[in-house]
């Protein structure tokens, strides 16, 4: 089920950069053991990332999340690709958080057909805005992610199959992707 992209803005508030490290505090040395997501999006849509991170982390998900927020001036397109291309080279997860915005920018399709040609597993966030719905034709050909809150207000993180789509299965601290 897509997620409202006005739920991941709201969600953004709560996002802590300083909890997205894959070091320990006070050690460049010794890294945390946690898998390496390299989050796909659209340059213009960074609070929904910062908000998508809140949420997994608040579903558990013990992990370090790779993602460009546009705070690296001079950077030259040529650049960021190679950078990015090193990111998706580095990462465990590949995650698309597909909007409006990421299916209007082609630099985004790439990373994606990288990510592939790469192995890399690959998983979908579908967004909505009101009616209009993204990512559908994307989660029909690679696995979906989504999040429900239960009934005691915490958050758990599903996948839905590729190939059962009808089966939703919940995932604890990243196991499972």
């Amino acid at each position: 089920m897509p997620i409202d992209q006005q739920y991941l803005i709201q969600s953004a508030e709560t996002y802590r950069s300083s909890s997205n490290t894959e070091y320990f505090h006070g050690s460049r040395l010794r890294p945390k053991q946690k898998k390496r997501v390299y989050l796909s999006h659209a340059p213009d849509d960074f609070r929904m990332v910062q908000g998508l991170i809140a949420l997994m982390e608040h579903a558990g998900m013990e992990m370090y999340f790779d993602w460009y927020d546009g705070t690296v001036p001079g950077l030259t397109r040529a650049d960021r690709n190679v950078n990015i291309r090193v990111l998706i080279d580095l990462c465990d997860v590949f995650i698309v958080l597909v909007t409006g915005n990421y299916q209007n920018s082609g630099i985004n399709g790439q990373e994606l057909a990288y990510a592939q040609s790469m192995g890399k597993r690959i998983y979908v966030i579908p967004t909505i805005v009101g009616k209009t719905k993204f990512g559908e034709n994307l989660a029909m050909e690679y696995a979906e992610l989504d999040f429900e809150k239960t009934t005691m207000g915490k958050f758990v993180m599903k996948i839905r199959d590729v190939d059962r789509k009808n089966l939703w299965r919940p995932i604890f601290g990243g196991e499972g992707l």
